[in-house]
């Protein structure tokens, strides 16, 4: 049985009331008549902090036509330890989203002051879309429609370069500092959890990325070239793939970590990270072709393929971080332990080693 909730905040899917329904839809425009009568959960889960569920509405006989029969509800009560440079979810559906990116429609986000609990309330796509099976990577066509997608996404919030002088590249500098202020202690707390599993000679290679990781990236981010807002967790399985293609379109998921970089960082970690070489032999360079192609078409200024390979390189020296953030947000080793060596396969391959 889930916890009473304060104020009639739901903590849980279970939680949620026609009533507190009601009154956040209302909030957000969705439902200008009628109520929420019914409030059903059909699906729930844990994922990661977060609790998750497909619900069904029901209305009265006033409600307004467009409203949804069904959302896709999220709710949060703990509150991020990296909230210091990661704006969060919250943040990113609180702004105007326009329908043609490849996102799941919000119906609102918000953040009780009270409780502190942050619920998102998003279109349910369960119908028409699915996952991928972790950790078993999608089709070629899949990768290919993802890719495009991102993109679209990508290109939208394309900047040419960034000023260290105005509001925008001061902000992303104090939030890079304070990234950068977290690493040595998790890198020191990852390998003193890693102990041997880990040689010495790869060991020395993860304190020399994390090391020279803060000069790197503050050198290309104010080095005058492009930079977009990245999703920051970019796997396979966080994007709701269409089951008719010719019906839908992908959509990107949890919006949890983004933030501003390199445009090649997000395709680093889909890739670099996530596949071993056999399949980044037979796909990587396609995949890559194949989003700077749907990139050229989103942008107007220049973004040549030399510049996205070695935004490519740096970004997998950024993936260097993600076991270590892992580890300390207590996920679990079934999830991480692949990425190491995925890791320093990628490194070799992509000779890292001379960015260092």
């Amino acid at each position: 049985m889930s916890a009473p909730t304060r104020g009639g905040v739901p903590r849980y899917p279970n939680d949620v009331s026609p009533e507190w329904l009601t009154a956040r839809l209302r909030a957000n425009g969705v439902l200008s008549t009628g109520a929420v009568t019914a409030v059903t959960v059909a699906k729930s889960n844990d994922w990661n902090m977060a609790r998750s569920a497909r619900i069904a509405i029901a209305y009265d006989g006033e409600a307004n036509r467009q409203a949804p029969r069904s959302l896709f509800v999220k709710i949060m009560e703990d509150e991020d330890p990296y909230a210091d440079f990661i704006a969060g979810e919250i943040a990113f559906y609180s702004e105007p989203l326009p329908a043609r990116l490849p996102l799941a429609t919000c119906y609102g986000a918000c953040r009780d002051p009270e409780t502190g609990v942050t619920h998102v309330l998003l279109e349910d796509l369960g119908d028409t879309h699915l996952l991928s099976r972790w950790p078993l990577p999608p089709s070629l066509a899949r990768c290919e429609a993802a890719v495009t997608a991102l993109a679209r996404i990508h290109g939208h919030w394309w900047k040419d370069n960034v000023s260290e002088t105005d509001d925008f590249g001061m902000e992303l500098r104090l939030k890079r500092e304070r990234f950068a202020g977290h690493v040595p202690n998790l890198l020191a707390e990852f390998l003193d959890f890693i102990g041997e599993a880990v040689p010495a000679d790869r060991q020395e290679i993860m304190r020399a990325v994390c090391g020279r990781l803060p000069e790197l990236l503050d050198r290309r981010l104010f080095g005058g070239k492009p930079i977009t807002r990245n999703h920051g967790d970019p796997h396979f399985w966080n994007i709701m793939f269409p089951k008719d293609p010719s019906r839908h379109g992908c959509a990107f998921i949890d919006w949890e970590d983004w933030q501003y970089n390199p445009p090649a960082f997000d395709l680093s970690y889909m890739i670099a990270l996530h596949w071993y070489p056999d399949r980044r032999a037979r796909h990587e360079e396609h995949l890559l072709r194949t989003y700077h192609n749907a990139l050229l078409g989103e942008i107007s200024s220049g973004y040549n393929w030399e510049d996205l390979m070695a935004d490519y390189r740096l970004g997998h020296l950024h993936n260097f971080i993600v076991p270590l953030f892992q580890l300390n947000m207590g996920e679990s080793g079934e999830g991480w332990w692949a990425h190491v060596e995925r890791l320093f396969l990628s490194f070799e391959d992509l000779d890292c080693a001379a960015l260092l």
